[in-house]
């Protein structure tokens, strides 16, 4: 199946993103929502991670009479605004080039926990939450990405608000907080729901009651990758964004910085 673009109209048939139904996207009927953080020197890494460094390589007037400007850049492959690959997690998992093109294209659900998280720095996300978001909005569509609102994108980069620390190494992670995905819910969508994709504001599904990595291993064991730090999921609604995400191709990666952004309809549920 191919995407069929046409400039009459700005409508997009999308066949190969969304299996099983043709969605027509008319992109003048709607708005873009970039759904990134900016790599700069302030991008919040793992206390044990790599951050992101940007460094000029040459800046400035070349001996041939013209401007020129490169940098290079480094840092792990989980800073900032990042995917998950199941081989992150799951000996044998999928790395990030192994992906299938379209694992992170597809229609956004965002679940909103923000109340719950300010009462509780450290909430994991239950069950409850889901099924409460299906009461209120229908049954989860098939091949869905599954997105949870914590409201920590809006504090973005501050460390201290974002993570509970800006320590590095051992002392920092001891000091982390940050609202994760409980094991059961994990469970709950890997193995009663069919989604292709999950994605969270904070920097990381698991968190201090979860040292063992539990969600993290549930989602990578069903071949579900995962984006962490996600950028102004407050501007998307509870439904019927379609999200776009192209991950950097590392071969062998783990993980990789992520361009993700949304298409809102102007008929999408609010």
């Amino acid at each position: 199946m191919k995407g069929l673009i046409r400039k009459l109209g700005m409508v997009v048939v999308i066949t190969a993103f969304l299996p099983l139904t043709a969605v027509g996207l008319e992109f003048d009927g709607g708005h873009w929502v970039d759904l990134t953080h900016e790599f700069s020197e302030d991008t919040i890494s793992h206390p044990r991670g790599q951050p992101f460094v940007h460094t000029p390589s040459v800046v400035g007037m070349t001996r041939g009479g013209f401007y020129m400007a490169t940098y290079n850049y480094s840092g792990s492959e989980h800073v900032g605004t990042h995917l998950d690959a199941p081989a992150h997690f799951h000996e044998g998992g999928k790395s990030i080039e192994q992906l299938a093109v379209d694992q992170i294209i597809g229609e956004a659900i965002v679940v909103d926990v923000k109340v719950k998280v300010e009462a509780d720095p450290d909430y994991l996300v239950t069950v409850e939450d889901i099924l409460d978001w299906e009461k209120a909005n229908g049954p989860v569509p098939d091949n869905s990405i599954f997105l949870f609102n914590t409201g920590l994108g809006n504090v973005w980069p501050d460390k201290i608000k974002y993570t509970g620390t800006d320590k590095k190494g051992n002392e920092g992670v001891a000091e982390l907080k940050n609202p994760g995905i409980h094991s059961e819910a994990a469970t709950f969508l890997a193995k009663e729901r069919r989604i292709k994709a999950v994605g969270i504001d904070s920097t990381s599904f698991d968190n201090s009651r979860q040292p063992d990595r539990r969600s993290h291993r549930i989602f990578f064991e069903n071949d579900i990758p995962g984006i962490e730090n996600i950028a102004n999921l407050d501007e998307l609604p509870a439904k019927g964004a379609y999200l776009f995400g192209l991950p950097m191709k590392i071969k062998g990666g783990s993980g990789a910085p992520i361009r993700v952004i949304a298409f809102v309809p102007d008929n999408s549920s609010q």
